[in-house]
């Protein structure tokens, strides 16, 4: 866990406040990426797709263990823990910090739609198609975290993260539900790791 001091080498490396926005566009972005490859593999995005408010609810009580699990690894951030909480502060933090709620919270949505229509809407639903439910949902799963490449515990656990999310999916049969349960855990995982930073000492 950092101390919240940072050296000259930590200043350069961050990434500055103006790239929010970059962030919010390509999170969006994967939406209509997922429109793409859904046409290309002849499989629509949002086919699993419906209102309903019990899938609403579903997701957001799913997205409590992944909040809770988030909140241990803030208080007792060991290992590996500890290195993602430190590469967030030094790294990502400086572009979050000072940022409205309303503004977290539009990061959150878009990043929970694009990378639900992308990940669950066609790749783990393709792949089930072609390969097997096993197979979609575990290919899916890694590539989920292969594509947070941070560091190999930051991929791993979005890799399992994502497997979560496809049983969520599976489990309700709407990507309703993955799409809360990922927006909220993001908004909460937001909210949470810039407060656990204002309070660290230094």
């Amino acid at each position: 866990m950092g101390n919240g001091s940072k050296d000259k080498g930590d200043d350069d490396a961050a990434i500055g406040p103006e790239a929010f926005p970059l962030f919010v566009l390509f999170e969006a972005a994967l939406a209509p990426a997922a429109l793409v490859l859904g046409w290309m593999v002849g499989r629509r995005p949002l086919a699993g797709f419906a209102w309903e408010w019990r899938a609403a609810l579903a997701g957001l009580v799913a997205a409590a263990p992944m909040v809770g699990f988030l909140a241990l690894s803030l208080r007792w951030p060991v290992g590996a823990l500890g290195r993602i909480r430190a590469f967030f502060d030094r790294e990502l933090a400086p572009a979050l910090q000072g940022r409205s709620w309303r503004e977290l919270a539009l990061l959150a949505a878009v990043a929970g739609v694009g990378e639900e229509m992308l990940f669950r809407g066609v790749i783990q639903t393709a792949l089930s198609e072609s390969l097997g439910r096993g197979i979609g949902f575990a290919a899916s799963s890694v590539l989920f975290g292969l594509l947070h490449p941070a560091s190999v515990a930051y991929a791993v656990i979005a890799g399992l993260i994502g497997a979560f999310l496809g049983a969520v999916y599976l489990a309700t049969g709407n990507l309703l539900s993955a799409i809360v349960a990922h927006a909220v855990y993001d908004f909460a995982a937001l909210l949470m790791l810039l407060r656990a930073r204002e309070r660290a000492p230094g």
